[in-house]
């Protein structure tokens, strides 16, 4: 039986990446940021268990909504190992394409490089249906400036990632 993900197709993912860059008002973001946007946008079950800051008052609905066991992920640090060349892939596409900066992807802040490529890629992200554009509007807008790394950084709140090795 064939199962599909959309965290294991790298188009869908690009057209994730394209939809958070969009949302987000910064031209630049920090590669890992926009690493754990996606992810939380691919799999709205990990806001259940996060531990979101008390400014979060859209992301709340998220972690009342009914829980669906399929959706959970077992063990975040084997997933985002799984997810990692296809989130590479991701990246190198939209960066082939000229909408963000090649140069970002070694440096660590991925930039919007905007052209008639990048509205023409916008429109087509915006009208996807497997993409909760709320969510992504939410997550732009109430965690664009918690910080990444630390104990109260995005890798620990969502419990994605160890935290403790952060630089600081």
């Amino acid at each position: 039986m064939l199962i599909y993900s959309p965290n294991f197709d790298p188009f869908h993912t690009a057209l994730r990446l394209i939809s958070i860059l969009s949302e987000c008002k910064s031209k630049k973001i920090e590669r890992e940021r926009l690493k754990i946007f996606d992810i939380v946008i691919a799999n709205p079950s990990i806001i259940k268990s996060s531990r979101l800051p008390a400014t979060c008052k859209a992301l709340k609905k998220y972690k009342k909504s009914d829980k669906n066991p399929y959706e959970e992920i077992n063990s975040p640090v084997n997933f985002l190992s799984q997810i990692e060349p296809f989130h590479e892939a991701a990246l190198r596409m939209i960066a082939g394409y000229g909408l963000v900066d090649i140069d970002g992807l070694k440096s660590g802040i991925i930039e919007k490089r905007l052209s008639e490529k990048w509205t023409e890629m916008k429109e087509i992200a915006g009208r996807s249906d497997s993409i909760d554009h709320e969510l992504v509007s939410a997550l732009c807008s109430e965690l664009s400036e918690t910080p990444v790394f630390g104990k109260n950084g995005l890798k620990n709140r969502l419990k994605l990632m160890e935290y403790k090795y952060d630089p600081t």
